[in-house]
Formats: structure tokens, sequence, C-alpha cells
């Protein structure tokens, strides 16, 4: 089996990538996605392929901020649910802790819904440490 890690920069691999995000994102519609994606030319989508086939997505930025310096914001880690626990998560996870260091990174940063208790010990066992909450106000 061929697995294979690449950042995407083509309208049809982001149809790819949208229709694995959907599954975390299930709000969110194509139209809303592509809007985005132009409009922040900072996001970056990383995906991990099996035998040529878009499997995992990491959506991400690089930033910097007073509280972490400069750091990659990993805002989506999915995989889709037929290629689930063969290890894509956390290859695709360590392209992006490859990509953040080669740029300079001292961390990355993620954000996990409170009710996603195997999300977190995914993390946890690599070894990412819970260090805050994220609170929200609707307006």
């Amino acid at each position: 089996m061929t697995v294979t890690t690449a950042f995407l920069n083509k309208r049809s691999d982001y149809k790819k990538a949208y229709e694995i995000i959907k599954s975390l994102r299930p709000s969110l519609s194509w139209e809303a996605f592509n809007d985005y994606l132009s409009r922040h030319p900072s996001y970056q989508l990383i995906a991990l392929k099996e035998e040529g086939t878009v499997v995992s997505v990491a959506g991400l930025e690089l930033l910097e901020s007073l509280a972490w310096g400069k750091h990659a914001w990993v805002h989506e880690l999915v995989t889709s649910e037929g290629a689930r626990s063969k290890g894509h998560g956390e290859t695709l996870l360590r392209a992006v802790h490859q990509h953040a260091e080669k740029h300079g990174c001292t961390e990355v940063i993620l954000a996990s819904g409170l009710q996603r208790t195997d999300t977190h010990r995914f993390y946890e066992r690599l070894d990412y440490k819970a260090s805050s909450y994220v609170f929200r106000h609707t307006l």
C-alpha cells in the first residue's frame, strides 16, 4: 500500500479535501469552504493519500502570537471514516510537525471539542498536553 502526504493547491484537490472535512464540519457548504480558502491565503491543506486517494486532511496555519510564539495552528485534522484506525492521522500529524519545524515553529497547537474523548486519547498518545480551555460567546 502506497501512502504519501502532499500540500494541496488545486481546486480539484480542494473538493476532495472538502468531502473529508465536511464529516468533521457537517454544516460547512462547499461554497463557504471555497470562499474561506480564497479569503485566507495563509490557510494550508495537507493531505494523506492512500494509493493516490485522499483519505486524511489537515487544515493549518503558521502563526505567531504573544502567548505561543511562532506555531502551527491545526484547524482541522480528519480521516475519512473508511480509512480510520490505520495510523493515517498520526502520519499526517507528523508531516504537520515537520512542516512547522521547517518553518521555525516551536509548537503545534489545536483545539478539540470537549465531547471528543477518543480524539483526546489520540492526541495524548502523541504527547499533546491539554493546556487550556477555549471559551466562546455567541453574538
